[in-house]
């Protein structure tokens, strides 16, 4: 197996004699298997050699490979590296590397947690992430907003010192969010401003802020009805759907996830956590696991949907054990879709469909999948059903898309015209 990617002898020995050399073979199947080119697994397998003789010089074992390892080594000893080359020090590419190499990581106790250090910023997020799962109930994705700008907060505020919670003061909590609001929308500035505020709530439990932090927190002025949702017209969605070149088996992928968001109303998430189990050719349903609104669905499969999924399935998608409907076509291939892959398939449909302005995200399919039937005559009640709304208001967004009917309602205007 490595004569086959190193044929140099003296790069072979040192690989034999590396402290991850057992792990290298299983390395390299695993990578190859995925669809790798021999460029990327030769810097790949620099990155773990790297990280191997880092993790000899720590008195790690290779049991000890973890998440946790790989950030300290991608943290800690890469910025301040003066190992001997030859060495890689591209981040990006060590990050990728050794993503991997935790597949190929023997486990014997999968459920052990490393101990965290008292006082670490990893400590108070590992708590503050237990509140938000075991107390709050929130989702994934939104936990990792929670904790990407608390974690933020904490390295703003105490810099690479230990965390004191006691020392947190209501107006570094103001000047962070106050502070972030200057670069961003307020929608974003909103979803800063409450994860902050439920930082807060968790300090309040710890006993070290009061219940008026909470209403301190600031919010951006941000009117949910005061914007139209962007939309694509009928023309759009034609140019839309024949940006995908549906003869090869990558646009047949992305040509099933587009109807799944255009048609069926899914979200990016939906998109990417379909399994094969989840669909039921026989009923022509299929079954959607609890996402955003903390609950399951059963969708009727549309026709159309279900013709694009099974060509994909017949002939697009590459032979692998993973059952996620779509996977990736690009290494590693056959490993289930991430919803940044979705997103990115649509927005370069939207760019060769050359739309104006050009749409930069996954909803817009979402609306306007919900306003076509608003004006087929569909009731709110039935939109909310499909959307999985559980409040008639969430889904009162789209209402207000339908000018038309707006027109025949409004109003007509009491002053003059200039």
């Amino acid at each position: 197996m490595i004569e086959r990617f190193f044929r140099r002898p003296h790069v072979r020995c040192r690989l034999a004699q590396g402290p991850l050399a057992s792990l290298v073979p299983l390395y390299l199947d695993h990578l190859e298997t995925r669809g790798y080119g021999t460029t990327t697994i030769q810097q790949y397998v620099a990155g773990v050699e790297h990280f191997g003789r880092w993790l000899a010089r720590t008195g790690d074992a290779i049991g000890d490979i973890d998440a946790d390892r790989i950030t300290a080594f991608l943290t800690r000893h890469l910025p301040r590296c003066r190992c001997p080359t030859p060495c890689s020090r591209t981040v990006h590419g060590l990050r990728a590397a050794l993503h991997q190499l935790l597949a190929v990581v023997p486990r014997e106790a999968p459920d052990t947690i490393a101990p965290l250090v008292p006082g670490s910023i990893d400590a108070v997020l590992h708590a503050f992430e237990r509140h938000l799962t075991d107390t709050c109930g929130t989702m994934p994705a939104t936990r990792r907003y929670y904790l990407r700008e608390t974690r933020a907060f904490l390295r703003g505020t105490f810099r690479r010192g230990p965390v004191k919670l006691a020392a947190v003061r209501l107006a570094d909590v103001q000047a962070f969010v106050t502070t972030r609001a200057a670069t961003l929308r307020p929608a974003s500035t909103n979803v800063v401003a409450t994860a902050l505020r439920s930082f807060v709530r968790f300090l309040q439990l710890q006993g070290v802020a009061s219940a008026a932090w909470v209403a301190a927190v600031p919010r951006a002025a941000d009117w949910r009805l005061a914007r139209l949702p962007r939309v694509l017209t009928d023309k759009e969605v034609r140019a839309f759907l024949a940006a995908f070149d549906r003869a090869t088996p990558h646009g047949r992928r992305d040509y099933a996830m587009a109807l799944c968001l255009l048609e069926l109303g899914l979200r990016a998430g939906d998109v990417a956590q379909l399994t094969l189990d989840a669909l039921d050719w026989g009923a022509g349903t299929l079954t959607l696991a609890p996402g955003k609104g903390r609950r399951g669905s059963c969708l009727p499969l549309p026709p159309r949907v279900a013709a694009a999924v099974a060509d994909y399935l017949r002939h697009g998608r590459p032979h692998t054990a993973v059952r996620a409907v779509f996977v990736q076509h690009r290494p590693p291939r056959g490993d289930a879709i991430r919803v940044s892959g979705v997103r990115c398939a649509m927005r370069l449909a939207y760019a060769r469909a050359q739309l104006n302005p050009r749409p930069t995200g996954t909803h817009i399919l979402r609306h306007t999948m919900a306003t076509r039937l608003l004006r087929q005559g569909v009731s709110m009640k039935a939109i909310a059903d499909v959307l999985r709304h559980r409040s008639l208001d969430t889904t009162a967004i789209y209402a207000k898309v339908d000018l038309p009917m707006l027109a025949t309602v409004a109003l007509p205007w009491p002053g003059r015209r200039s």
